[in-house]
This record gives C-alpha cells, sequence and structure tokens, in this order.
C-alpha cells in the first residue's frame, strides 16, 4: 500500500494499481515452455494479477499428457497465477495439416469459449502465436479491452523457414493474416532490432513497437559445482562434451551437428550430447546409426530445474539454427540460458543472436549449416586452457546478470501491458477532458475575479518583504512533456552570504514565505496557466524539466494529461511522501480520473490546505531533488 499522512478523517487508502491482465498461449508448463510461466509470474511480482488462458498439454509429444482429460474447460492454480486450460487437437510434428488444425483449433476455443470462462481483464497479452492473436483481438473488440502481443517468431516467415508451409498462396495468406494481427495490437514487444524494422515495414507503428529482449532467471540458471556422479550416469565423465540443450526441430538443423561428429571422430576425447525432444529426434538418431558415430549421445528432455546440473558437465554450450533471413533476426531463449550458466558458447549462427555471444565475450561465432566451421570452433575452444574457457564462461554470466535478468526485462513488459491500459482509458476519457476544460476556463475566471483584490495585495506583501520580481517564472513540463512558463508568487529572498553568494533555502524563505507555501497562496498565480491552457486545476504537479529522462515508461504517464495546481499526490502527503509514492499516486489519478475524483480532490485540497500537512520533506523546505529511481534508471536504459 502506498502510505497516506495526510488523508481526511474516514478518508480510505489508494491501492497500487493492480490491473487484470489475460495472458493467452497455447502452450503452459507443464509443457516445456518455461518462458511462459516466468513471464506470467514475474508481471504478478510487478503489480498485475494475472490469469493464463492456455490449451491442454500436449507439446512437444502431440499427445495429451497423463493427468489431464479433455474437458470443454478446466481451471487450476499455478503458483500465484490461475490457469483456464481449453480444448484444442494435438498434434505436433512434420505435418502441416496436422499443425494447422492443432493451432487453429486452440484459436477456435479462445473466440468461442474464452469470452464465458474468462474473468473480467483490462488488457489481453498474447505469447507469440498469430492464430491466437486473430482469437484475442475477438475478445479484446468484445470487451473494449486493449491487447498487446509478443513477437517472438515473425510469421509467415518461419512457417517457410521451418518447411512447416511451403506454397506461396498458403504463405501469402498467411502473411496477410498475421500483418493485420500485429497491427491490430496496441503495443506490440519484439526480441531484436530486426523484427522492429520488419514489422515497421509491415505497416506497424514504430511507437507501438518495444524492443525488449528476452530474458533468464539468473537463479534458476547459474554456475553449479561438477557432480562427477550424473555426469557418469550419462557418459559425460572423462570428455569434452559439447552439449547442445532444447527444441530438436527443422529449425534447428542438427544434422549439421551430426556431420561436425563424423568430422570428428577419431578425436576420441570429443564427444557432443543433444538434449532434449522434438519432431526431428528420430530422423538424428537414424542418422547418427547409419554414420556409425560412437561420439554423440541423446538424453531425453530434462526438467529446468535440473539443467544448471547438465551445464555444469559440459565443457562448450552449442547453438545452431538454420541459416535463413528469418533466423539472422532470431536470438532463442537458450542463448540467455547458456550465458547464465557460466560456460563457454559456441554460437553457430550469424545475425543477432552472434551479436549477444560476442558482444558478451561469452565464446566463439561461427557459420550455421557448416559442419567445418562448427569444428574449427571447437577444435579452438578445446585447445584452450581451463583458465581462458572459465574466463569466457564468467564473461558470459556476468552479462546474463547485468542486461538479461528476469526482473529488469518482465518489469519492461508489465510497463508496456500498464500503457496499452492507460492509452484505453485515455481514449475514452475524451469526452472527459473535453468537459474539463470547459470547467477549467469558467472556474479560473470567477476565480481570478472573485480573488483579484487578494491577489493584489499579496503581490504588494511579496514586493515589500521580498523584493522584486514579484512573480517566480520557470519552464515546466506540461501535457506530453511541452514547456510552458509557470508563474507563481516568489517566495525567497536573494539575500547573500559574506563571501556574495545566495544563502541557503532555509534562510532565504524567511517568516513570510513560509506562511506563502504553508498556505499555498504561492500557487494563485497559476490560475493564469489554467485559463492559458498550460495546466488544469486538478492533474500530477508540474516538476522541473531536467526530471524528464530519468521518469520510467510508467512514470512518464503522469504526462498524458495537463499538470494542475494541484492532484492526488498533493492530497496524499504532498511533499513528505518518497518520488516513487508521489509518482505512483500521479499515474494512479491518470488512469482513473472522473469528475467525482476530481470534485473530492479539491475539497480535500482546502482540507489539506487548513492542516498545513506535508509541505515539506524531512531536512529539506520543500522535497530532494529527484535523481532518478531503480525502476526509472532501468527504464532509460
Amino acid at each position: 500500500m502506498l502510505s497516506h499522512n495526510d488523508s481526511p478523517p474516514n478518508d480510505q487508502e489508494t491501492p497500487v494499481t493492480r490491473h487484470q491482465v489475460l495472458l493467452i498461449s497455447q502452450y503452459f508448463p507443464p509443457e516445456p515452455t518455461g518462458i511462459v510461466q516466468e513471464l506470467a509470474e514475474s508481471l504478478v511480482e510487478h503489480g498485475l494479477d494475472v490469469t493464463v488462458l492456455t490449451g491442454y498439454p500436449n507439446y512437444p509429444y502431440g499427445r495429451l499428457y497423463d493427468g489431464y482429460q479433455m474437458k470443454l474447460w478446466s481451471k487450476e492454480r499455478v503458483g500465484n497465477v490461475n490457469v483456464i486450460r481449453l480444448p484444442l487437437y494435438c498434434a505436433h510434428g512434420r505435418n502441416g495439416i496436422a499443425r494447422a488444425i492443432n493451432l487453429s483449433s486452440f484459436a477456435l476455443s479462445v473466440a468461442l469459449i474464452g469470452p464465458w470462462v474468462s474473468p473480467k481483464v483490462d488488457a489481453i497479452h498474447v505469447y507469440q502465436l498469430v492464430t491466437v492473436g486473430s482469437a484475442a483481438r475477438w475478445l479484446s473488440f468484445l470487451r473494449r479491452i486493449p491487447m498487446t502481443i509478443e513477437v517472438q517468431d515473425l510469421w509467415p516467415d518461419t512457417l517457410s523457414a521451418t518447411g512447416m508451409v511451403d506454397t506461396g498462396l498458403a504463405l501469402r495468406l498467411v502473411g496477410w493474416f498475421a500483418n493485420r494481427v500485429y497491427r491490430s495490437a496496441s503495443h506490440v514487444r519484439v526480441i531484436s532490432d530486426g523484427f522492429r524494422s520488419a514489422l515497421a515495414k509491415r505497416g506497424v507503428a514504430g511507437k507501438r513497437l518495444h524492443v525488449i529482449p528476452n530474458w533468464v532467471d539468473t537463479e534458476l540458471y547459474c554456475p553449479e559445482s561438477v557432480d562427477n556422479e550424473l555426469a557418469k550416469s550419462v557418459s559425460m565423465q572423462g570428455k569434452f562434451n559439447v552439449v547442445f540443450a532444447g527444441a530438436i526441430g527443422l529449425a534447428q538443423n542438427l544434422t549439421t551437428v551430426i556431420e561436425a561428429a563424423e568430422m570428428l571422430s577419431s578425436e576420441t576425447m570429443i564427444q557432443f550430447v543433444i538434449i532434449g525432444d522434438g519432431s526431428e529426434l528420430d530422423n538424428l538418431k537414424s542418422q547418427v546409426a547409419t554414420r556409425g558415430l560412437t561420439n554423440v549421445r541423446f538424453i531425453d528432455r530434462q526438467p529446468v530445474s535440473e539443467m544448471s546440473r547438465y551445464y555444469a558437465i559440459s565443457d562448450v554450450l552449442l547453438l545452431h539454427l538454420r541459416s535463413t533471413p528469418l533466423f539472422e533476426m532470431t536470438i532463442p531463449h537458450k542463448v540467455y540460458s547458456y550465458l547464465a550458466c557460466g560456460k563457454p558458447v559456441l554460437a553457430a549462427i550469424g545475425g543477432e543472436a552472434a551479436n549477444v555471444v560476442t558482444e558478451s565475450g561469452a565464446g566463439l561465432v561461427c557459420p550455421s549449416d557448416n559442419p567445418k566451421a562448427m569444428v574449427s570452433g571447437i577444435r579452438e575452444l578445446y585447445a584452450m586452457t581451463p583458465k581462458q574457457r572459465e574466463d569466457l564462461g564468467r564473461a558470459g554470466r556476468q552479462a546474463a546478470l547485468t542486461k538479461y535478468s528476469r526482473t529488469l526485462l518482465t518489469g519492461r513488459v508489465a510497463d508496456m501491458i500498464r500503457s496499452a491500459i492507460a492509452d484505453n482509458r485515455s481514449s475514452r476519457h475524451f469526452l472527459f477532458d473535453c468537459t474539463r476544460r470547459a470547467v477549467d476556463v469558467v472556474i479560473s475566471i470567477l476565480l481570478l475575479a472573485i480573488l483579484s483584490p487578494l491577489l493584489g495585495l499579496l503581490a504588494l506583501c511579496v514586493r515589500i518583504f521580498l523584493g522584486s520580481p514579484v512573480l517566480f517564472s520557470q519552464l515546466r513540463p506540461g501535457r506530453h512533456g511541452k514547456p510552458f512558463l509557470m508563474r507563481k508568487f516568489r517566495t525567497m529572498s536573494d539575500e547573500l552570504d559574506q563571501n556574495g553568494n545566495l544563502k541557503s533555502d532555509s534562510e532565504r524563505l524567511g517568516k513570510f514565505g513560509t506562511l506563502l507555501r504553508s498556505t499555498s497562496l504561492d500557487e494563485l498565480p497559476e490560475l493564469w496557466n489554467v485559463l492559458r491552457g498550460d495546466m488544469s486545476l486538478v492533474g500530477p504537479r508540474p516538476l522541473l524539466m531536467q526530471y524528464l529522462p530519468l521518469y520510467s515508461e510508467r512514470q512518464r504517464r503522469r504526462h498524458d494529461v495537463r499538470p494542475g495546481v494541484t492532484g492526488w499526490a498533493q492530497i496524499n502527503g504532498r511533499n513528505a511522501i518518497s518520488w516513487e509514492e508521489k509518482f505512483e499516486l500521479d499515474v494512479w489519478y491518470v488512469e482513473n480520473r472522473t469528475l467525482k475524483l476530481d470534485l473530492k480532490i479539491l475539497w480535500m485540497t482546502l482540507w489539506q490546505v487548513l492542516r498545513r500537512d506535508g509541505v515539506s520533506a524531512e531536512a529539506h523546505v520543500t522535497m530532494p531533488a529527484f535523481k532518478g529511481s531503480v525502476t526509472s534508471n532501468e527504464g532509460t536504459a
């Protein structure tokens, strides 16, 4: 809860806004999609309440998991999120028609069953699949709420690159369909600059695109001690182990790895280990048997919680994706988990994923689909001293901690979702804002007329006690950060010390200046700013121009409305609360403003002035300068 030290008796506290979000993803644990669960749990940690709408688990085997029964819908609780499961056709593999039915069946369930079984929410967040996005569009239309979407794979490019769809007409139809979904989203999260450029060319507005890389849980994926018993049990003891872990499909094209293994078959110390499952696993095993290779091991897919133990007994962690323009823009999740585990990485991949490895200093890069280049990279790593390889791993771990941490990047996703909610509410606030502008004009004219004798008297007193000029004028950021000249009565003198420097604020404030500030009479000239349209009677207070680059994405929302003579933060602590509390109160007001709330704030402002509470922070005349917070610094990194 935010503190409200100065609320009138019986006034209710304002909770930190906890928006309700429906996260739609066809896949969710126990399927091997821990990234989706991490996202859901992290959004809860960042102050959002999340319900997951997903299918019954069947990936990657294409059959329903044990313990589940296909029903019209079912509900369960997983960690801190509620999960609603919907029926779908179970299929996964190389059969394009079966996969199309699988994807379409879940989208149909979302469109037809979702509106009846999902709770009332403020926004819909779609994880990845365009087919799900089409159903989510329908759901967002019905409920008049925004839809945000994550783009981990570009359609139809992914379908073409993986061979799932290879006919020109089908790809063009899917492309037309996908582009409509991308353009309909309120905000779109992309994982790379390449994806952002691609979507911008497809007509997605640049202001809607957010480049937020994937993250890694650096506590789950971390360096561990070598488990010799584990190494012995999986035949990895006493070998130089080159390990690939993850999905085994057409996109990974691990035939290149098998070819590299064949080229290194005479070097008995080097061994390839493939951990995972997928549509191409049987094909790879067949290739190994046909070639008579003894330096390739297969290990079944392991729980995410066990992977750090397997990485610890590895010597090199291997990345490989098929060479296509699409994959030049793609950064697989495993890049970040590899970095976090502190082992050298060999990235047989181009583009942005290669850049991540190179810039982190975590290992080597070689072309994809090139077994000779892969062999050369493995030999170079094998020839290094153990300390050199440890240094590569240590650099990768440091990059994971500082650039790709889960807390940092999921916080940016949460801010994006909040922005979509606020944008949606702002559009609904249009009529209210027009009405309020008319009220501002009428009231400011009346008050300036009624208070003109008092204004004249105060101006005379300021001239006598503090000197000239009578008005203090300063550029402040208005709506959308546009500067305007704000005017207040002067409250400080120009007294100098014996060295010719201005005295401290407390010394220059004096008794008369303190009286003006404690009664807020110094703010009365701002009625002229209200009449001009620079300000409103109620809104977040205009702060200093130099604070603008220090705000987080969420904090910047305080500038979505005109600044006010008084505001929600002023009647709930004013200068006696922290900057973070003040900004959260400001944003809450922006997202929940109504005429009733404005009237309440104006009435409570009078109460606040009479009590003279919250005028200053401890040890400061008003409030210490804002230098940015953890949240704001992350938002501007």
